[in-house]
Parts: C-alpha cells; sequence; structure tokens
C-alpha cells in the first residue's frame, strides 16, 4: 500500500515541513519563500503596480521631481526665459538727437 502524504490545509505542520524540505506540488508556501515573498501569478499586477509605487518615493530624484522641489526652491520657478528677480526699474535717456525715456530694469 502506498502512504499519501498529509493534506497541507488540514495539518500546517506537515506542509511548512514539506515546504522546507523542498518544493513540492501543492504547497502554496514555498512558491511564495522561494519568490521572496513578491507576488508573481496570473493576477498579481495589482499587487506588483503598488508595491512598485511605494518604493518609488525611496528613490530621492523621484521624490524630488513629484514634490515639485526643484521649482520651490528656484527663485524663477521654472519660467525658462525668466533672467533674474527685478530689483529696480530706471529710466535711461536717449542720446541726441532722440528725446525719450527708456524705462528699463536692474536684476539680481
Amino acid at each position: 500500500m502506498v502512504e499519501t502524504a498529509a493534506d497541507p490545509i488540514s495539518d500546517p505542520c506537515e506542509a511548512v515541513s514539506a515546504c522546507f524540505a523542498g518544493p513540492k506540488k501543492g504547497c502554496l508556501s514555498s512558491a511564495v519563500r522561494k519568490s521572496g515573498y513578491m507576488a508573481n501569478g496570473k493576477y498579481a499586477a495589482r499587487k506588483l503596480k503598488k508595491d512598485r509605487q511605494q518604493r518609488r518615493w525611496s528613490d530621492s530624484e523621484y521624490a524630488r521631481r513629484e514634490r515639485g522641489l526643484k521649482e520651490k526652491s528656484d527663485p524663477l520657478e521654472g519660467a525658462p526665459q525668466g533672467r533674474g528677480i527685478v530689483l529696480e526699474k530706471v529710466g535711461i535717456e536717449a542720446k541726441q538727437p532722440n528725446s525719450a525715456i527708456r524705462k528699463c530694469v536692474r536684476v539680481s
């Protein structure tokens, strides 16, 4: 007579010892242990996506980019053609024979 292994669901101790002995068909925890507790099955996309989004925040460049810290610390606030901060408005008189006051600004 051939002995059959105990049902892993009904006997958890048998399931654990079987998993430590090596991969055994029908033992779920061996697949989990082997994959490093990462889901990798047919219906695992949601968990993988959620885990990746959470781990992304440990990347300092990603966190700075998402929080907009470059624009917040930049006095020009990311303006592509900004030349500086206006300190004062200055009126410059034109040379002869023109008579005008050219409006200029002094920037930092």
